[in-house]
């Protein structure tokens, strides 16, 4: 019995041993520490380059305009940064350079997604200017997931199938704007009209609270028929606010009177000084001496006066009325020949303004198109890589985001999404003189710097003739040096500003 307690406490005590052996192997094992992402950077350079472009992209919505792609790409950095962690740098590299690759097709997605929705993406921006995304979240989020459905089947070629959504997202936006427009207007009458009956001039001033009512009815009335009559709903949005203030103005008196225990002739007296306001501009002077049926004569004979006038104006009007009538029946001939005449030079003038309104509504959809394509060209660029300017029918692309080895024309590969950018503003205006202007700063000799812009320069316009299939006719470029700076030379940032190839889309 001793024997068998004790060869099973030896058993127990073996796998107590092994137990503890195996646990400090496993510990050995994973003693390995991750490297940090400094380290992962400085020895993958693709990574940098990825998590750079993915922060950029979406900064520019192109999450949002190309989620699958965007998504790819974004999975191919994470899987990248993990075996980077674990100092797999050739696999991380080659995942690190995949990943660039569908971000670009991400970023080229996004922008056929902009121009195959674009007034889909105007109204969404609508109604984000009306804080329709801070006033209703909920449903703005709502609308804006079926969007982003719309942009998968772009994503895919669905094109004309996503074209179907067209009308229900913009009927859908356009609600929500006209919904929020009509808060941040009317709103602020809302409150009044709920400050005026808490007040209580539901029972002490019932009509001029009514007044108000009417007033925000309006103003809701004329959002709902036109929205861009802003102005107008404002107005009345205006009006109504007043008379509900003016009720609780009221309430408050008549409560004041009450409060404060007011005889009857103290109202009285309260009264006649305003009544006295009131008639002033009459030039007729209230006696306060004078008795209610004198005072009540002078105001009616007041009254009476104008009405008087007025009436004596309509039987002038009357007179002449019948007189013109007259006239008529006795030169029916000759008038019916005017009217002939005047309904001939009447049509012409109605012929000439509907071609002047056509010409001006043609005008105008040119201009639209115009500032459209400069909106978006200028949406292309992110502050650090170019500013856009617009001379006349003229479009000029500053860019000082190309990168050049110091002495260097020769085009890197981390300059590529910027020239695609500068290409898709080209397509823009296909039948435009192109012209690249290279700039340098003043560091070095003038002809060296000559020499350098013009090469630069040439060799973008090599980039669009060879890769960007632009048409060689239509592009030359320049080198200028050190001679056009657009700031002072003397601090880096100035330098850097200067550095620069000038892209001019001449039209």
């Amino acid at each position: 019995m001793l024997y068998k307690g004790k060869e099973m406490y030896l058993k127990i005590t073996s796998l107590i041993v092994l137990f503890v052996v195996v646990l400090l192997l496993s510990g050995c094992g994973s003693s390995q520490l991750l490297v940090t992402k400094s380290e992962i950077f400085s020895n993958v350079s693709n990574i940098k380059k990825l998590n750079r472009a993915l922060e950029s992209a979406q900064n520019n919505k192109v999450d949002f305009y190309s989620p699958t792609q965007f998504e790819k790409a974004r999975q191919s950095y994470y899987e990248a940064y993990s075996l980077g962690e674990n100092q797999n740098y050739t696999e991380s590299d080659k995942i690190a350079k995949n990943g660039l690759k569908q971000l670009s097709t991400a970023i080229a997605n996004s922008y056929k997604t902009k121009d195959a929705i674009s007034e889909v993406i105007e109204y969404r921006n609508l109604a984000i200017d009306a804080k329709a995304n801070i006033l209703f979240p909920e449903k703005f989020d709502e609308i804006d997931v079926k969007l982003k459905e719309v942009t998968v089947l772009i994503e895919e070629g669905e094109t004309e199938k996503a074209k179907d959504y067209r009308s229900e997202l913009l009927q859908e936006y356009s609600a929500i704007q006209l919904k929020s427009l009509q808060k941040n207007i009317i709103e602020v009458a809302k409150q009044s009209s709920k400050q005026a009956i808490e007040d209580g001039a539901e029972s002490y001033a019932p009509k001029t609270l009514a007044l108000g009512d009417r007033e925000l009815e309006l103003a809701v009335s004329t959002l709902k028929a036109d929205r861009n009559k802003l102005k107008e709903a404002n107005k009345h949005a205006k009006l109504a606010n007043y008379s509900y203030q003016k009720a609780s103005r009221i309430t408050k008196i008549i409560k004041n009177f009450d409060d404060i225990d007011y005889e009857e002739e103290d109202k009285i007296l309260w009264f006649w000084t305003q009544l006295e306001k009131i008639y002033k501009p009459t030039d007729v002077e209230l006696n306060l001496a004078d008795k209610s049926h004198v005072v009540t004569s002078t105001m009616q004979a007041t009254i009476s006066s104008l009405v008087k006038s007025l009436s004596d104006s309509k039987s002038l009007n009357n007179k002449y009325t019948t007189k013109y009538k007259q006239l008529t029946k006795s030169k029916d001939a000759q008038l019916n020949a005017i009217k002939k005449e005047q309904d001939a030079k009447l049509n012409a003038i109605k012929e000439e303004q509907a071609r002047k309104d056509q010409i001006k509504h043609e005008e105008n959809a040119r201009q639209k198109e115009k500032n459209d394509k400069y909106t978006y060209i200028e949406s292309l660029f992110t502050p650090k890589e170019a500013t856009v300017f617009r001379k006349s029918e003229d479009i000029i692309i500053s860019s000082t985001g190309f990168s050049f080895a110091i002495g260097s024309a020769e085009l890197e590969s981390s300059n590529y999404p910027l020239i695609n950018k500068i290409l898709s503003a080209i397509r823009k205006f296909p039948n435009a003189k192109i012209e690249i202007h290279g700039h340098t700063d003043s560091i070095g000799s003038r002809k060296t710097n000559q020499m350098i812009s013009e090469k630069r320069a040439e060799n973008v316009k090599s980039f669009l003739v060879n890769i960007g299939k632009v048409d060689s006719s239509k592009i030359i470029s320049k080198g200028f040096g050190e001679s056009k700076p657009v700031v002072s030379n003397m601090l880096k940032s100035g330098r850097a500003k200067n550095r620069r190839i000038d892209v001019l889309i001449i039209n």
